[in-house]
């Protein structure tokens, strides 16, 4: 699960004497709203749609555009959670993946669902719960262990503060069974708030939506 593994080898790049026209067209082609910039397999920068559409002559050239995300990159070795990070954090289409300082290649936003996926076994049968406890009373093996002594085993986790207190977290849990009952009943002994459940049905339908939303997007 490494950068690496994730790249898309089909994302383009520009060079810095191609146009604006070109870079706007790439974008058009292939529905993202950033490109890296390469020169001589060096990484420079990241051009994005909202800078160049405010550009007067589509014939200048990528290099006399100020270029954003010159640091913004990943190496070709490191895990896919940090991939997600950074372009979450930075609200990325494409994410540049460098090797020996050379670049390699871009992961862009299919590849990045794709991988999320992965990760989160969403294509595994199974129901999700999600909790919410106390940050200080937050541990993973605790809630592994409620869980599998009411015969369950967790297949992905994910934790988010609490957007009303972030004193609180919630805690999203997805295991190996359709079933929820006697999971629910486990947590309520131990005093954990269940605040949602979903059962598999439910969820295919919302992975059903968003393959819908990227065959729109022609992605």
């Amino acid at each position: 699960m490494t950068a690496k593994d994730h790249i898309n080898y089909d994302c383009p790049y520009l060079s810095p004497t191609d146009s604006v026209e070109k870079a706007l067209e790439l974008m058009e082609d292939y529905k993202l709203f950033h490109l890296p910039v390469v020169y001589k397999d060096q990484f420079v920068g990241l051009v994005d749609e909202k800078t160049i559409l405010n550009v007067l002559d589509y014939g200048e050239s990528v290099c006399k555009i100020e270029l954003t995300g010159k640091g913004i990159y990943v190496q070709s070795h490191w895990h896919i959670y940090e991939v997600l990070k950074l372009a979450s954090t930075n609200q990325l289409s494409v994410v540049p993946v460098i090797e020996n300082e050379l670049y390699i290649g871009s992961i862009d936003l299919h590849k990045m669902v794709e991988a999320y996926g992965q990760l989160s076994s969403v294509t595994s049968e199974g129901g999700i719960i999600v909790v919410s406890m106390k940050q200080q009373d937050y541990s993973l093996g605790m809630i592994a262990r409620i869980a599998e002594d009411a015969g369950y085993k967790i297949l992905s986790s994910h934790v988010l503060n609490d957007e009303v207190d972030p004193s609180w977290v919630k805690v999203t849990l997805k295991v190996d069974q359709l079933d929820l009952n006697r999971l629910i009943a486990s947590f309520e002994r131990y005093q954990i708030n269940v605040v949602a459940t979903f059962q598999e049905r439910e969820f295919n339908q919302d992975l059903d939506n968003l393959d819908h939303f990227f065959k729109y997007l022609n992605i």
